[in-house]
This record gives structure tokens, C-alpha cells and sequence, in this order.
């Protein structure tokens, strides 16, 4: 009845800290998948317009946002604040 779904047999997560080896490593079609920061957005909708991959809007991500101030007074030697 329809078509079956695939199955996957594995799924290899790899942690690759630097930003920059990530796209390398995508480019080059070593990974399946990559999030795509704003830096790299528009290299990779150029190169989507080739044909080596498509650019999908994975909506709302798991995960946290951070902004911290620094409500330090001090100053270094310079008088400037930290």
C-alpha cells in the first residue's frame, strides 16, 4: 500500500568544531548536511543554483541564544572600560 519509506542502516554524526572546516568539508561533499550560518548563506545559494545541493528552511532549531553585557564600571590603564 504507497511506497514504503526508507530506512536508514547508520547514522554518523561527526563534531567539527571550526566553522570554516564545516563548509570545506560540505563543499566538497563529505557531509549530508550543514546549518547554515549568515557568513556562508549566500556562497552556498550561489553554488545551490549549480546543482550541488538544495538549500532547505529547517524552521525553529533545538538549541539556545546567549547575550551577555558586561555592567563592569572599571577601566583598564588606559582609562578605557573592560
Amino acid at each position: 500500500m504507497g511506497n514504503s519509506l526508507p530506512y536508514l542502516d547508520e547514522i554518523v554524526i561527526q563534531i567539527i568544531p571550526s566553522t570554516d572546516n564545516q563548509l570545506l568539508r560540505f563543499r566538497s561533499g563529505e557531509l549530508d548536511a550543514l546549518p547554515v550560518n549568515a557568513e556562508a548563506f549566500q556562497l552556498l545559494k550561489r553554488e545551490e543554483k549549480r546543482g550541488k545541493y538544495q538549500i532547505y528552511n529547517g524552521g525553529p532549531q533545538f538549541g539556545y541564544q546567549f547575550v551577555g553585557f558586561n555592567l563592569n564600571q572599571a577601566k583598564n590603564s588606559e582609562g578605557k572600560p573592560f
